[in-house]
């Protein structure tokens, strides 16, 4: 995977809506809501060309908070990749731990999680809208 992948901020909040909103249809966020978590203490975006995730870090932890690859650039590594971009960011803002949410049904996404070093660490009954549980992983950097 050679894919450009960028870190920043509320520059980046139009592209992050727009692929957010593509990737998650039934899940869609606001530009306002994103742009308004990328300019909280703490708050970073990741950028690449078909795929972003969210992310925040303050006092030692850090939360994966949405990680998206638009159906046609699935199965090339690319949330792997942007995966290991967030982990790297987190580190470099002090966080001991990555923690996120994955919806309990998204066998892929767990297996990514999974194959990167994510353990699970709890459980939401009904996190989702459709009522679907989620699995709650962490990550020790």
């Amino acid at each position: 995977m050679t894919e450009t992948i960028h870190v920043g901020g509320t520059e980046y909040a139009s592209v992050i809506t727009l692929l957010q909103n593509e990737c998650f249809p039934d899940d869609r966020w606001s530009e306002q809501s994103i742009r308004i978590l990328l300019s909280n203490p703490g708050g970073f975006g990741v950028v690449a060309d078909g795929g972003f995730a969210l992310g925040r870090a303050i006092v030692g932890e850090a939360e994966l908070l949405s990680l998206g690859v638009w159906p046609e650039a699935r199965g090339r590594g690319l949330g792997k990749a942007l995966l290991h971009r967030v982990v790297s960011e987190a580190r470099l803002r002090g966080a001991e731990v990555l923690l996120l949410e994955v919806a309990a049904n998204n066998s892929i996404a767990i297996d990514l999680y999974r194959g990167c070093g994510f353990v699970a660490s709890g459980h939401r009954r009904d996190y989702y809208s459709a009522g679907q549980d989620a699995i709650l992983l962490g990550l020790k950097l």
